[in-house]
Order: structure tokens, then sequence, then C-alpha cells
């Protein structure tokens, strides 16, 4: 297990670094990142736009190390971490 969520961690990293600049374009905020995971905070407005960079920041940071894998996020719009599920 360690390897796997050792190489989602440096995904994760890759993400980041990849969305920051997408994030400072909207009112977004980064408010958690919990092992594989960031937990956002956008206006309503902003809310797709804000996911769909995301996801696609968190697709990018992970084809950095999986080159033939294929790399698929899950993400959704709540009204809080708790509606995640």
């Amino acid at each position: 297990n360690t390897p796997v969520q050792g190489l989602a961690g440096d995904g994760l990293k890759q993400a980041l670094r990849i969305l920051w600049p997408e994030l400072k374009q909207t009112s977004a905020k980064l408010l958690a990142v919990v092992h594989d995971e960031m937990v956002l905070e956008a206006p309503e407005n902003e809310a797709s736009k804000v996911l769909q960079a995301t996801e696609n920041a968190m697709i990018k940071g992970l084809e950095t190390y999986l080159e033939k894998v294929p790399v698929k996020v899950e993400s959704v719009i709540a009204e809080s971490w708790a509606g995640k599920a």
C-alpha cells in the first residue's frame, strides 16, 4: 500500500503545481489537502470551472508518473466535505 499512497501523494503535489496558476484566475480557495484529495471552496457560478480545472490538474499530475496507465479522478460539487459521498 505504501508505494500506491506515495505515488498518489507525489501526483497530488504535481497537480497542485499545475492547478495553482489556474486558481489565481478565480475566486476559489484551496482549503485542505488530505492524502490524495483536495478540498476547495468556490462561488457557485465558478464551481464547474474550478472542478474541471482541478480534474485536469489531477490527471496531468498523476500522468507525470503513470505514462502507460489510464488516470481517472472523481470529483463532486457539494455544500460541505461531508456531502462528497
